[in-house]
């Protein structure tokens, strides 16, 4: 199989990509459609008043759809493919579709296309990422509408069991996150956005796990 450091034009047809990945779709007719979970009411309300909502396992997509996207990673990694060449195949769009229903109707945002897929292999010293805040716009209040209610919002699924114990997502609620209508300075004297969440020691109590 041509890896990433041996390009050449088969990259450009669907047999490349079924060579390296031979349980995914590529350019195929798709499936009958799986039922798409949405979001509540009540994901709605974690939003507005949490700035985050978790949505359970038993909610998400099922038939294999998710451990097939997670051992197509692994191919691609194996092949020295980056994560998100999983785009490439049907799959991935399948599950894109069905979280943009969830994400539609708990925040009323539509997929931008900002997709990236990220595989961090502990045996090898990877790690994930550092506290950070996920897109900062020149105007922060803009960015919201005349309810309150976030014009951008991120969609997280993990393809494989995340854990405190192996490196879940942990996240500041808003009303505990000065930064999450005012955004953070640029400015060289200004406070680290994290040292204005935790100015106290209890302040750390804040901080939210979330395993899935």
């Amino acid at each position: 199989i041509t890896t990433m450091s041996e390009p050449s034009m088969e990259a450009l047809g669907p047999r490349f990509w079924r060579q390296i990945c031979p349980n995914l779709r590529v350019c195929k007719d798709p499936p009958a459609a799986g039922s798409a979970p949405r979001g509540t009411d009540e994901h709605r309300g974690r939003i507005d008043s949490d700035g985050y909502f978790v949505l359970p396992c038993q909610a998400a997509p099922q038939d294999r759809l998710i451990s097939k996207l997670a051992e197509g990673v692994q191919q691609l990694q194996a092949q020295g493919w980056p994560a998100t060449f999983i785009l490439v195949f049907d799959e991935a769009w399948e599950l894109i579709e069905r979280m943009s229903e969830v994400m539609h109707s708990a925040t009323g945002n539509r997929v931008n296309m900002d997709i990236v897929a990220w595989h961090v292999d502990a045996s090898k010293g990877e790690s994930g990422f550092s506290p950070h805040r996920d897109r900062q716009p020149e105007d922060v209040p803009l960015s919201f509408r005349k309810d309150g209610s976030a014009m951008y919002s991120t969609c997280w699924v993990a393809l494989t069991d995340a854990t405190p114990d192996n490196g879940c997502l942990y996240v500041v609620p808003r009303e505990a996150d000065p930064g999450y209508f005012e955004g953070d300075s640029d400015a060289l004297d200004a406070p680290d956005p994290l040292s204005r969440c935790f100015g106290s020691k209890q302040a750390y109590q804040h901080i939210r796990a979330l395993p899935c």
